[in-house]
């Protein structure tokens, strides 16, 4: 097996041409593609039993499935020394995606059963394929970081569900870009700090504004703001926010009524 980084998977459904597919990715490879070590791509499609009448995987069949994920990213992986990097799930058919060595034979894929593995190789020296097709959008990415968080403030006790002050960083390579941004954000109902410089050479805006975090809502949040952002090509570097936890309601103390007065 290939020496490798510590992968990173994560897992988002997106619409493409034929439907909606859904993906599993190692977000920790994108540091590291295109790796010229292994610039031949190796994929492995292979057809659902009973998908579901969207032609993704129901759930009856996971485990089925994992256990085929399991048995072919060991094949790969053992026998010509490929990086396993991600699948798509979408139209009747699971396909696992890996990057092997340009001198790798085409592993044998047998104990599969009832499912039969297609493969197929090919020159892919730029891992387009991971880039374009397996990495997520601008989008995608934050639902799956915003997931992240989230996650992590409810182990420390926080409540998604009440409102607190939201603080928020894009950065723009140009300064009136960020301004035009800043503008926008503000029409929004967004508290803007003063533009400054990241130290990098970017520009880098600060904004805030008072929301919560359940049912998705700093999901359209971060939609909201990706699309200001985005369209001045500027960079959305997420969200932070001080932990809230359950506010108590203090009782008020009830005084008993004066008795009567005894002598």
């Amino acid at each position: 097996m290939a020496d490798r980084w510590q992968p990173g998977f994560d897992v988002y459904s997106a619409e493409v041409v034929d439907g909606r597919a859904v993906f599993l990715v190692d977000l920790a490879a994108a540091d590291h593609a295109p790796l010229a070590s292994h610039p031949l791509r190796l994929d492995v499609a292979v057809e659902l039993q009973r998908p579901r009448p969207d032609g993704l995987r129901g759930d009856d069949e996971a485990d089925a499935l994992y256990a085929v994920e399991d048995r072919v990213v060991q094949l790969v992986e053992s026998s010509a020394g490929g990086l396993y990097v991600g699948r798509v799930t979408a139209g009747g058919r699971v396909r696992f995606v890996f990057y092997l060595p340009a001198d790798a034979a085409v592993p044998t894929l047998d104990g599969l059963a009832p499912y039969r593995g297609e493969v197929g190789a090919q020159l892919d020296e730029d891992w387009s394929f991971f880039v374009d097709i397996l990495m997520p959008g601008p989008y995608s990415l934050r639902e799956m970081q915003n997931r992240r968080v989230l996650a992590r403030m409810q182990e420390l006790g926080d409540q998604l569900d009440l409102p607190r002050e939201i603080d928020h960083l894009a950065l723009f390579e140009e300064l009136e870009q960020a301004a035009r941004a800043a503008a926008t954000l503000r029409r929004h109902g967004f508290r803007v700090d003063d533009l400054e410089s990241d130290g990098e050479g970017r520009v880098g805006v600060q904004f805030h504004r008072v929301d919560h975090c359940a049912g998705g809502r700093i999901d359209e949040v971060s939609q909201e703001i990706l699309d200001i952002v985005l369209a001045e090509d500027g960079e959305y570097d997420g969200w932070g926010a001080a932990l809230v936890e359950e506010v108590e309601v203090e009782k008020p103390a009830i005084k008993p009524m004066p008795g009567p007065e005894t002598e």
